[in-house]
């Protein structure tokens, strides 16, 4: 479903998450999105440091598994809140017309689900470093959260 702003092609093009059973193409983020994403995901750099040692795994739904049942993310509500409010935000970039209220309660959205979206999202928000990346092109490369220089910086 393409928008005013981003093309069809664009749309299908980008990489995608699945939440709550439900595929979403995340397309480079626009200003509105990325304002949420690094507000809200710059107040857990630490947890998502944990985070992507585990997706980097050769098993990550397993290995997620593990981890949340040892309490190695040190999830509370309020970093979950955080990671799904980025999420959404990066959501409404291709799919403007899906609503919060549908996101908050017609999908059942796992946590491993969220700790598995989230490093698209931060990919596509341009706002976090990859260590190996050219800045130019967004090439892939090891991940590296990066506050932006109005946020706070992380509790340590």
């Amino acid at each position: 479903m393409a928008n005013k702003y981003i093309t069809e092609a664009e749309l299908n093009n980008a990489p995608s998450i699945k939440i709550g059973g439900r595929e979403f193409h995340i397309p480079r983020l626009a200003l509105a999105q990325n304002r949420v994403v690094i507000d809200k995901l710059s107040t857990i750099l630490p947890i998502i440091g944990r985070m992507e040692q585990v997706a980097q795994s050769e098993n990550p739904s397993t290995e997620i598994e593990k981890a949340l049942r040892g309490g190695f993310f040190g999830i509370d509500a309020e970093a979950f809140a955080n990671m799904c409010d980025a999420i959404y935000a990066a959501v409404t970039r291709g799919y403007p017309e899906f609503t919060r209220e549908q996101f908050e309660n017609e999908l059942a959205i796992g946590l491993d689900e969220v700790i598995i979206a989230l490093p698209v999202v931060m990919a596509q928000s341009f706002a976090f470093k990859k260590k190996g990346a050219s800045q130019a092109d967004g090439a892939p490369g090891e991940s590296i959260p990066v506050p932006a220089t109005t946020a706070p910086a992380p509790l340590q």
